[in-house]
C-alpha cells in the first residue's frame, strides 16, 4: 500500500484495489452478489474488475499461512466460486505481463501509424 497504494497510473486502472476503495469492497461486494450467491464469513475482497469479477482471500487461510489462495466470483458463473492456482503475487505478476504486452502493442501500432505518415 505504501509503494502503490493509491494507484499505480494505467496499471490496472480498470480494477478497484487501491486506497480508499479497497477499504469497502468487502461489504460492497456482498451487497452486489447477494442475489447470486453469498460470500464467505472471512472473505476479504480485495479486487473487483468493473463488478463483473471479484477476487477475494479466506482470512481463515491467511491465518493459517503467508500467501493465502485466491478466490474469484465472475459475473459469468454467478453462483460459484473458483480457487485460483496462484497466490496475491502470481497475479499482480499475471497482471504486469499483461499491461507489459499491452503497452508494447500500442507501442507497436503507435510506430505503425507513425510510419505510414512518412
Amino acid at each position: 500500500m505504501k509503494i502503490i497504494g493509491h494507484g499505480a497510473g494505467d496499471f490496472m486502472s480498470d480494477v478497484k484495489m487501491f486506497f480508499p476503495d479497497v477499504l469497502t469492497l468487502t461489504e460492497d461486494s456482498r451487497a452486489l452478489i447477494s442475489d447470486q450467491i453469498r460470500l464467505p464469513d472471512d472473505a476479504f475482497v480485495f479486487a473487483s474488475r468493473y463488478g463483473d469479477q471479484l477476487l477475494f482471500h479466506r482470512l481463515q487461510e491467511k491465518m493459517q499461512g503467508t500467501d493465502p489462495p485466491i478466490y474469484k466470483w465472475d459475473s459469468e458463473e454467478p453462483n460459484s466460486f473458483a480457487r485460483t492456482d496462484g497466490s496475491i503475487w502470481q497475479f499482480l505478476e499475471d497482471e504486469l505481463d499483461f499491461f507489459e504486452d499491452w503497452q508494447d502493442e500500442r507501442k507497436r501500432e503507435s510506430h505503425g501509424k507513425r510510419d505510414k505518415k512518412e
